[in-house]
């Protein structure tokens, strides 16, 4: 079928038949005699279908951590003709130019953190234009943060290296997929793993990730990376890792045997400083040996006012569990406030958590100059028990008058040993061991023999009954037909100590009564020196009792204020066979 016959022209418009496919349109030409030229033709393809498609940003993941991704693209032509271009847009108003259209491509997408859409269109070769496909994905340039962790729920100590690492967690947009860990903070780090709020089976000693088998602080550091691939930084948590120690248990602080509770210019393991002493004496210049450290609360200096509670330093735990008998024996240099301003207190456990006051210092202040051996039976609280911790605590102290505190050498945790370690004339010392002989031996302090009042295989009880110069001394036990037992500088012959004069004022024949230590069980002589230089009276008061405690030292004496002494400030002496004691203006004649 034919058109009409029309004028010659360039151009004509014409109308192709319906439905998309390939189209052939037909022409004659005519010329002014008639002539009529054969048919000519051309072929289209007619698509009035546009393409369809889809993208994918970052191969479909659900989160990035760079604005420069990769879109997958797929599409096709219903209608036929053919894909030719695409173009994309982050938000359908500004849109890139036209590109021919390929599988993938390069895209930027808008900075800032969140959810990104990216559109995209595609032609065909009709120029048929697709709608609009997208993708989304959240940008998350930022690792996870506020990240947590505990070792063992947050316990204070471990005796095994191996734990569990607790409260794993951090907060991150993308969700937090995998962690790593490490015990030091430069690594080398763990493979990563799939994120869990638990991780069981660490060992803080592997030097695999950094660790140390020594004892003391160990850190675990924990990195989450999250669904964009980001790492956090370290986070951590810390544990003190102290191992069982065998018995007989020996400490000089050369080493770090797994004390927990250093920190914060507090407690010490460090050489002797002298130092501190607001009140009281300063700390030693030299450890006991003079050739090391030392364990001490602010060492070379004086302990805080106003703690508010207990600064506590804790030992390894000593297996004691095949000792019938457990000494306690160490070298103390304390300087302390008496307990009611200021307390320094020693405690026993058998599994680290529920502690036992072994002892605290006295209502009078405690102003030791020198080394002094002290021994605590302990076999009460340690016998037989696997693991037994000892701990050492500062504080609370009240807001005034400060001393120097603690200083510790010499720790020792034995089967064998006398109590107490120092003492006078009246003391009685128990030693407690074994292989000391049914037959009775001797025991010396220095030279000088005891008083023997019982004698066994494992205990001997003994009277100090004879004057000895105050000093250091060692204790010897000579057993009949067995070998020598020598304590070294052990025992220390003390002279009296006055705590205090009640009343510290008085007139001719009253009553006074004086509190201290180490006053002897012999009667001895108590002076009030009143005056000065040249016009000093002394006077002797009539003791009316004179007492101590054999076994701690404490003691009263009681004497009536003598006549014959001008009225004012006196010096009170106390003379017993060790030795004197004076209190400078001590007392009040009135």
């Amino acid at each position: 079928t034919w058109s009409s016959w029309e004028p010659f022209g360039a151009s004509k418009e014409w109308i192709l038949p319906p439905g998309d496919g390939t189209k052939t349109v037909f022409v004659q030409f005519k010329d002014g005699l008639g002539n009529t030229s054969g048919p000519f033709s051309d072929t289209i393809y007619l698509d009035t279908v546009p393409p369809e498609g889809s993208v994918l940003i970052a191969g479909g993941e659900g989160y990035t951590n760079t604005t420069s991704v990769v879109l997958t693209l797929w599409a096709t032509d219903p209608g036929g003709s053919g894909l030719s271009r695409m173009r994309f847009s982050n938000d359908q108003i500004i849109w890139s130019s036209w590109q021919a259209y390929g599988t993938s491509t390069s895209w930027t997408l808008n900075s800032g953190d969140g959810l990104k859409t990216v559109f995209v269109q595609f032609e065909d070769k009709a120029g048929n234009v697709s709608s609009s496909y997208s993708d989304n994905i959240v940008l998350d340039s930022g690792g996870p943060v506020s990240g947590t962790i505990s070792i063992n729920n947050g316990e204070l100590s471990t005796i095994s290296s191996v734990v569990t690492l607790t409260d794993l967690g951090a907060v991150d947009p993308s969700s937090v997929t995998h962690m790593s860990f490490s015990n030091s903070v430069s690594g080398p780090w763990s493979s990563p793993e799939p994120y869990a709020t638990a991780r069981s089976g660490w060992d803080i000693t592997s030097p695999t990730y950094g660790g140390s088998s020594a004892p003391g602080t160990k850190r675990v550091y924990v990195k989450y990376s999250d669904g964009a691939g980001n790492w956090s930084s370290p986070f951590s948590d810390e544990i003190c890792y102290q191992p069982v120690q065998s018995f007989p248990f020996s400490d000089d602080f050369s080493t770090d045997k797994g004390w927990c509770g250093f920190g914060g210019g507090r407690w010490e393991r460090g050489l002797a400083a002298s130092g501190g002493g607001e009140n009281g004496n300063p700390d030693p210049e030299e450890d006991w040996t003079g050739e090391g450290f030392i364990l001490g609360y602010a060492l070379g200096g004086d302990y805080p006012d106003d703690l508010d509670e207990e600064d506590s330093i804790t030992s390894p735990p000593i297996d004691c569990s095949g000792e019938e008998q457990v000494f306690l024996r160490f070298r103390r240099y304390l300087n302390v406030e008496g307990n009611g301003s200021d307390h320094a207190r020693i405690y026993l456990s058998s599994n680290g958590i529920d502690w036992k006051l072994m002892w605290e210092n006295p209502e009078a202040e405690l102003a030791d100059d020198r080394w002094t051996q002290v021994v605590y039976d302990i076999s009460s609280w340690a016998a037989h028990q696997g693991t037994v911790y000892i701990r050492f605590s500062m504080g609370p102290t009240n807001e005034a008058g400060r001393y120097s505190g603690w200083n510790i050498d010499e720790i020792e945790v034995v089967s064998r040993a006398a109590a107490p370690a120092e003492g006078t004339i009246g003391t009685t010392v128990r030693i407690v061991g074994s292989g000391f002989g049914t037959k009775k031996g001797k025991v010396l302090i220095g030279t000088t023999a005891l008083k023997i009042l019982g004698w066994t295989d494992s205990l001997i009880e003994s009277l100090v009954s004879k004057g000895i110069p105050s000093g250091i001394y060692d204790l010897v036990v000579l057993p009949k037909r067995l070998p020598e037992i020598r304590m070294e500088d052990y025992f220390s012959m003390r002279l009296p100590e006055i705590d205090s004069v009640e009343p510290d004022r008085g007139s001719v024949g009253e009553p006074i009564s004086i509190q201290g230590r180490f006053f002897g069980t012999k009667k001895g002589k108590v002076y009030l020196d009143c005056g000065t230089g040249a016009t000093t009276v002394r006077k002797s008061g009539k003791v009316t009792s004179w007492s101590m405690n054999a076994t701690t030292g404490e003691g009263e004496i009681q004497f009536l204020v003598p006549k014959g002494l001008p009225v004012g400030s006196c010096d009170l002496i106390l003379i017993n066979p060790i030795g004197s004691s004076t209190r400078v203006r001590g007392f009040i004649v009135e």
